[in-house]
């Protein structure tokens, strides 16, 4: 009785751990992902957040072709606002601003480029989701994506 008092103490002063800071916010997005169907597969790898920021690798497919590659970072700016940077194949970098952030929900959004113009991802249990969007929600595509 008196160790589950002590417990109980202990947690009352210590509290519940800080909610992560930074970009290791978006730490839930880490993970070797994959999504397939019968016909086509797409992967995301993203690393943990190191030194600010957070890396990942797209590519996308059918069979044993590849037909879109990017390279993706979450970082903060200047100014400490997260931004969603992108290089598709050989593309110039694309940025979108983070406009929500909510436990395990991520949107970012570029309301200049023609498409995407919303990124947004989310976990769902043990899968992390994923979609894009034009102006307003048109030409929604959307990822289920699984560990591998």
């Amino acid at each position: 009785m008196k160790r589950l008092a002590a417990l109980a103490l202990a947690i009352l002063l210590l509290g519940a751990a800080p909610p992560p800071q930074g970009a290791a916010a978006l730490n839930w997005v880490a993970g070797d992902w994959i999504a397939e169907t019968e016909t086509e597969w797409t992967e995301e790898r993203w690393s943990d957040a190191r030194g600010g920021m957070l890396m990942g690798t797209s590519r996308a497919g059918e069979g044993d072709k590849t037909a879109f590659f990017e390279f993706m970072r979450i970082v903060a700016d200047d100014e400490g606002q997260f931004q969603f940077i992108a290089m598709a194949a050989d593309g110039a970098p694309v940025t979108f601003g983070l406009t929500a952030l909510d436990g395990q929900s991520a949107v970012f959004e570029n309301p200049a480029h023609d498409y995407p113009t919303r990124i947004h991802y989310w976990r769902e249990g043990e899968m992390l989701r994923a979609a894009i969007s034009g102006p307003d929600g048109a030409d929604t595509r959307e990822w289920t994506f699984r560990r591998r």
